[in-house]
């Protein structure tokens, strides 16, 4: 490997090193000062910037560990609230069941040849407003037993008007 100094590397010399002194012999025949080492100035100035690169490097580590906390905690609630939308959609589309079937029990006591073609209810709408599912009971017979339906009924308490209890489920 050819080493020069700074002085021979600019001017494009050839360098040769006197081993006592630690010097070129051109620098010495010109009485320049010979830089064949590194300055120290300047091992100093590039050991700051790797220091300040590091650190840089560091920072944008952490940063990015705690935006992936963050990413990580907004997926698990995103999660959460699909589970909750499903959950509201299968009640929703057991109460439609539980209609249809109190409707087909009312309308096996009519006339034969009067039903309508059952239609199934479509989930293509937006899923953020399930509201469309929702539906009145109050045609429903009384006696219609609704238990089997939902896993653990509670007797909900009737309202002021004297109507029938219903069995509701307590958790989604």
């Amino acid at each position: 490997m050819d080493f020069r100094c700074k002085r021979c590397e600019e001017k494009k010399l050839r360098c040769f090193v006197e081993t006592s002194s630690g010097r070129c012999a051109g620098c010495i025949s010109v009485g320049a000062e010979c830089s064949l080492f590194v300055p120290e100035e300047e091992w100093r100035i590039v050991q700051e910037e790797r220091e300040e690169k590091e650190l840089s490097v560091a920072r944008l580590k952490a940063q990015r560990a705690q935006l992936d906390a963050q990413l990580s905690q907004q997926e698990l609630e995103l999660l959460e609230v699909r589970k909750r939308e499903r959950s509201f959609a299968r009640r929703d589309l057991a109460i439609l069941a539980v209609q249809d079937r109190a409707k087909e029990q009312v309308e096996g006591n009519s006339a034969p040849g009067t039903d309508l073609p059952a239609v199934e209810p479509s989930l293509s709408g937006s899923p953020a407003d399930m509201g469309w599912l929702q539906a009145e009971l109050d045609f429903l017979d009384p006696s219609f037993d609704l238990s089997f339906l939902l896993g653990d009924p509670v007797p909900a308490a009737s309202d002021a008007s004297g109507g029938t209890p219903v069995p509701v489920p307590c958790s989604p």
